[in-house]
Protein backbone atom coordinates (compact mmCIF):
# COMPACT_ATOMS: atom_id res chain seq x y z
CA UNK A 1 0.00 0.00 0.00
CA UNK A 2 1.25 3.41 -0.94
CA UNK A 3 1.25 6.22 1.43
CA UNK A 4 -1.66 8.58 0.95
CA UNK A 5 -3.86 6.13 -0.96
CA UNK A 6 -6.21 4.00 0.97
CA UNK A 7 -7.34 0.60 -0.37
CA UNK A 8 -10.83 1.96 -1.14
CA UNK A 9 -9.35 4.86 -3.05
CA UNK A 10 -7.06 2.50 -4.91
CA UNK A 11 -10.02 0.36 -6.09
CA UNK A 12 -11.92 3.47 -7.19
CA UNK A 13 -8.85 4.66 -9.08
CA UNK A 14 -8.43 1.24 -10.78
CA UNK A 15 -12.11 1.16 -11.83
CA UNK A 16 -11.83 4.68 -13.21
CA UNK A 17 -8.74 3.76 -15.24
CA UNK A 18 -10.45 0.60 -16.49
CA UNK A 19 -13.50 2.62 -17.61
CA UNK A 20 -11.23 5.18 -19.25
CA UNK A 21 -9.47 2.41 -21.20
CA UNK A 22 -12.83 1.02 -22.31
CA UNK A 23 -13.95 4.47 -23.41
CA UNK A 24 -10.69 5.05 -25.29
CA UNK A 25 -11.03 1.68 -27.04
CA UNK A 26 -14.64 2.45 -27.99
CA UNK A 27 -13.71 5.92 -29.18
CA UNK A 28 -10.81 4.51 -31.21
CA UNK A 29 -13.01 1.83 -32.83
CA UNK A 30 -15.70 4.39 -33.60
CA UNK A 31 -13.18 6.80 -35.08
CA UNK A 32 -11.66 4.04 -37.23
CA UNK A 33 -15.15 3.01 -38.37
CA UNK A 34 -16.03 6.56 -39.41
CA UNK A 35 -12.72 7.03 -41.21
CA UNK A 36 -12.97 3.72 -43.07
CA UNK A 37 -16.63 4.32 -44.01
CA UNK A 38 -15.78 7.79 -45.29
CA UNK A 39 -12.83 6.53 -47.32
CA UNK A 40 -14.92 3.66 -48.73
CA UNK A 41 -17.71 6.04 -49.75
CA UNK A 42 -15.23 8.43 -51.32
CA UNK A 43 -13.58 5.60 -53.26
CA UNK A 44 -16.96 4.31 -54.45
CA UNK A 45 -18.05 7.76 -55.64
CA UNK A 46 -14.79 8.33 -57.51
CA UNK A 47 -15.06 4.88 -59.11
CA UNK A 48 -18.68 5.51 -60.09
CA UNK A 49 -17.71 8.85 -61.61
CA UNK A 50 -15.03 7.35 -63.84
CA UNK A 51 -17.15 4.35 -64.83
CA UNK A 52 -19.98 6.74 -65.73
CA UNK A 53 -17.68 8.83 -67.88
CA UNK A 54 -16.32 5.72 -69.60
CA UNK A 55 -19.78 4.30 -70.30
CA UNK A 56 -21.15 7.65 -71.47
CA UNK A 57 -18.36 7.88 -74.04
CA UNK A 58 -19.12 4.34 -75.19
CA UNK A 59 -22.86 4.99 -75.51
CA UNK A 60 -22.35 8.08 -77.65
CA UNK A 61 -19.98 6.39 -80.07
CA UNK A 62 -22.12 3.31 -80.76
CA UNK A 63 -23.89 3.67 -84.12
CA UNK A 64 -27.46 2.56 -84.56
CA UNK A 65 -28.06 -0.82 -86.26
CA UNK A 66 -29.89 0.82 -89.18
CA UNK A 67 -26.88 3.01 -90.00
CA UNK A 68 -24.52 0.05 -89.73
CA UNK A 69 -26.76 -2.01 -92.04
CA UNK A 70 -26.99 0.75 -94.65
CA UNK A 71 -23.25 1.35 -94.57
CA UNK A 72 -22.50 -2.36 -94.89
CA UNK A 73 -25.02 -2.74 -97.70
CA UNK A 74 -23.48 0.19 -99.57
CA UNK A 75 -19.94 -1.08 -98.98
CA UNK A 76 -20.83 -4.56 -100.28
CA UNK A 77 -22.77 -3.19 -103.26
CA UNK A 78 -19.94 -0.92 -104.38
CA UNK A 79 -17.06 -3.27 -103.51
CA UNK A 80 -15.56 -6.00 -105.61
CA UNK A 81 -17.84 -8.59 -107.14
CA UNK A 82 -15.94 -11.40 -105.40
CA UNK A 83 -16.61 -9.85 -101.98
CA UNK A 84 -20.27 -9.33 -102.89
CA UNK A 85 -20.72 -12.93 -104.07
CA UNK A 86 -18.94 -14.35 -101.03
CA UNK A 87 -21.09 -12.24 -98.66
CA UNK A 88 -24.37 -12.54 -100.56
CA UNK A 89 -26.34 -14.06 -97.60
CA UNK A 90 -25.52 -10.99 -95.51
CA UNK A 91 -26.33 -8.70 -98.39
CA UNK A 92 -29.71 -10.37 -98.98
CA UNK A 93 -30.58 -9.98 -95.30
CA UNK A 94 -29.74 -6.29 -95.52
CA UNK A 95 -31.79 -6.08 -98.71
CA UNK A 96 -34.84 -7.47 -96.92
CA UNK A 97 -34.37 -4.92 -94.13
CA UNK A 98 -34.19 -1.92 -96.49
CA UNK A 99 -35.35 -2.79 -100.02
CA UNK A 100 -35.85 0.82 -101.11
CA UNK A 101 -32.14 1.63 -100.91
CA UNK A 102 -30.38 2.49 -104.16
CA UNK A 103 -27.29 0.59 -103.01
CA UNK A 104 -29.43 -2.49 -102.40
CA UNK A 105 -30.79 -2.39 -105.94
CA UNK A 106 -27.33 -1.84 -107.44
CA UNK A 107 -25.88 -4.73 -105.44
CA UNK A 108 -28.81 -6.98 -106.37
CA UNK A 109 -28.29 -6.16 -110.06
CA UNK A 110 -24.58 -7.02 -109.73
CA UNK A 111 -25.45 -10.33 -108.04
CA UNK A 112 -27.91 -11.19 -110.82
CA UNK A 113 -25.23 -10.44 -113.40
CA UNK A 114 -22.73 -12.68 -111.55
CA UNK A 115 -25.29 -15.51 -111.29
CA UNK A 116 -26.09 -15.31 -115.01
CA UNK A 117 -22.44 -15.21 -116.06
CA UNK A 118 -21.37 -18.08 -113.77
CA UNK A 119 -24.67 -19.99 -114.08
CA UNK A 120 -24.74 -20.36 -110.32
CA UNK A 121 -28.02 -22.10 -109.47
CA UNK A 122 -27.71 -21.69 -105.70
CA UNK A 123 -27.16 -17.96 -105.95
CA UNK A 124 -29.94 -17.65 -108.52
CA UNK A 125 -32.39 -19.52 -106.29
CA UNK A 126 -31.60 -17.26 -103.33
CA UNK A 127 -31.93 -14.15 -105.47
CA UNK A 128 -35.33 -15.24 -106.83
CA UNK A 129 -36.55 -15.94 -103.28
CA UNK A 130 -35.40 -12.49 -102.17
CA UNK A 131 -37.09 -10.84 -105.13
CA UNK A 132 -40.40 -12.38 -104.02
CA UNK A 133 -40.27 -10.39 -100.79
CA UNK A 134 -38.82 -7.22 -102.34
CA UNK A 135 -40.65 -4.50 -104.30
CA UNK A 136 -41.68 -5.01 -107.91
CA UNK A 137 -38.56 -3.40 -109.38
CA UNK A 138 -36.59 -6.52 -108.39
CA UNK A 139 -38.94 -8.88 -110.23
CA UNK A 140 -37.62 -7.81 -113.66
CA UNK A 141 -34.11 -8.79 -112.63
CA UNK A 142 -35.37 -12.05 -111.11
CA UNK A 143 -36.90 -12.99 -114.47
CA UNK A 144 -33.36 -13.10 -115.90
CA UNK A 145 -32.55 -15.88 -113.42
CA UNK A 146 -35.47 -18.22 -114.15
CA UNK A 147 -33.78 -19.88 -117.20
CA UNK A 148 -30.83 -20.84 -115.01
CA UNK A 149 -33.16 -22.48 -112.49
CA UNK A 150 -34.92 -24.53 -115.23
CA UNK A 151 -31.69 -26.16 -116.38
Amino acid sequence: MRLGILPGQQRVLQRALKKARKFDDFRGRTRRGFVLTTLGGLGASIGTFFVGRYMAGRAESAPSPAIVGDELSQRLATGSIDDLVSAYPTFLLLLERNPSSAAAFAGYARLVDAAVRNEDRTLARHLVESAATAPSRFSGLADLLRPILRR
